[in-house]
């Protein structure tokens, strides 16, 4: 209960998209391309004149439904990839995640979470960074192999931050540390595009 709770009024960090209107065209192709407020649309203008010109497709609905967790929907997807990093660091914030018990346990911990990703173009060790938050805490970062695919298309399009299902494992006597695991492909907003075979 407190966990469903949690995820529909769980506040993300990352700032609200700019209002749907016409701003300067991302792909430099125009003066100005239509912002829906979610994406970059195919109509454009130059000189008070408007025309469609579509982008290349960069991002995607979400392919996941919301009830993905209680539906136990990830029972068949098989495993999530472990493509979040930097993550002993942040284990204190791991262990406070909401329906997270900090204690060992016998067995293996699979707890499904929605993942945040959240683009920090300015990072001055990887021009790629990703952080990676669970209900608005930072768990760590996609790691760089991924970004640097990922985070191209994002910025194409102008968003800031798209979700994933993701689990936290670890937390076991024979694997005590905390992880977040990521499904890359199970959108849960519109996000980029991700390929088994990347």
């Amino acid at each position: 209960m407190l966990l469903a709770f949690v995820q529909r009024f769980a506040v993300s960090l990352a700032p609200p998209p700019p209002p749907a209107g016409w701003y300067a065209d991302p792909s430099g192709r125009h003066e100005l391309r239509y912002w829906s407020g979610a994406i970059w649309t195919e109509h454009v203008a130059d000189a008070s004149h408007q025309s469609v010109d579509p982008l290349a497709p960069r991002l995607l609905e979400a392919n996941t439904t919301p009830d993905w967790i209680e539906r136990r929907k990830w029972a068949r997807w098989g495993t999530p990839a472990n493509a979040i990093r930097g993550e002993n660091q942040f284990q204190d914030a791991i262990k406070s995640i909401p329906g997270v018990v900090p204690d060992l346990i016998e067995d293996v911990r699979f707890e499904p979470v929605p993942v945040e990703f959240i683009r920090e173009p300015d990072n001055p060790y990887d021009r790629y960074a990703c952080t990676a938050l669970v209900h608005g805490i930072q768990v760590g970062y996609l790691a760089r192999e991924c970004a640097s695919i990922l985070s191209p298309d994002v910025d194409a399009a102008g968003v800031v931050s798209w979700q994933v299902a993701g689990a936290v494992v670890g937390g076991s006597y024979g694997a005590a540390n905390f992880g977040v695991h990521v499904w890359l492909d199970r959108r849960l907003s519109i996000g980029p595009a991700w390929l088994p075979s990347r």
